[in-house]
């Protein structure tokens, strides 16, 4: 969805067509069909739409890192900018729903195949073939098997919302602390995992100074993918090799 000073557009795929003109109608915001020929692009639209010099406005935290660098290499070919916004509907949002609070939960080895730990020591071999210090993941799936906990944060996909960085020697999960019950809490120290609140991830990033870091930039959003210290190598990779 793109909003200017004078309009507001909303792009979405066939799935989504006779939902959205239902529910866009008398609404002000207009309807871009994708993949029709007619249908202008969200580039075309801020093209048309910004002077050149004029700056788009977009949130961070809702753009993959690699979403955010393509958008800045297209529209500086038209004379604009990106600023990145610190979540700009907060303060008129209202009655915005809070992120899922339900609990994690432990998935059994019988069903897991491979404990915890013995998926964290693979990982760490593969960091050492890689010359990487670290890896930080923020695809759900991918934190979901490498801890063997489950939740019910998202419909129909058992996982957590959470971020999880592995280094040589530690491993630190980020994670509402709301969602951590005695029983994980046990099973976390077990496996010699530290706990950090979900909030905190930026802030840490900013403060890691390990020499390298592995991260994924189309899973991970530009606000982590920004926060992390200007003097880790980041190496970009495309999946978790185990998973």
């Amino acid at each position: 969805m793109v909003i200017s000073e004078s309009e507001a557009g909303l792009w979405t795929d066939a799935r989504y067509f006779l939902q959205a003109a239902e529910e866009l109608q008398e609404s002000g915001i207009t309807l871009y069909k994708e993949m029709l020929s007619e249908t202008p692009s969200i580039l075309d639209f801020l093209v048309q739409h910004l002077k050149p010099g004029e700056a788009v406005g977009i949130d961070g935290k809702i753009f993959s890192a690699i979403q955010v660098e393509q958008l800045k290499k297209e529209i500086s070919q038209h004379l604009l900018q990106i600023e990145i916004l610190e979540d700009p509907l907060k303060e008129i949002w209202k009655d915005r729903p809070s992120i899922p609070d339900s609990p994690a939960f432990v998935y059994e080895l019988q069903y897991a195949g491979k404990s915890c730990k013995e998926k964290l020591a693979e990982i760490r071999a593969e960091l050492k073939k890689k010359n990487a210090k670290a890896l930080f993941l923020s695809s759900l799936d991918e934190i979901a098997w490498t801890l063997n906990l489950r939740g019910s944060d998202v419909h129909c996909n058992p996982v957590v919302i959470s971020y999880l960085l592995i280094t040589e020697k530690e491993v630190v999960y980020f994670i509402a602390p709301e969602k951590i019950n005695s029983e994980v809490s046990a099973y976390l120290q077990a496996q010699q995992i530290d706990l950090q609140n979900y909030e905190y991830v930026e802030e840490f990033l900013r403060g890691f100074t390990e020499e390298t870091i592995l991260i994924d930039p189309c899973k991970t959003n530009y606000a982590i993918y920004s926060a992390i210290n200007l003097l880790v190598k980041s190496f970009e990779m495309n999946h978790l090799w185990l998973y």
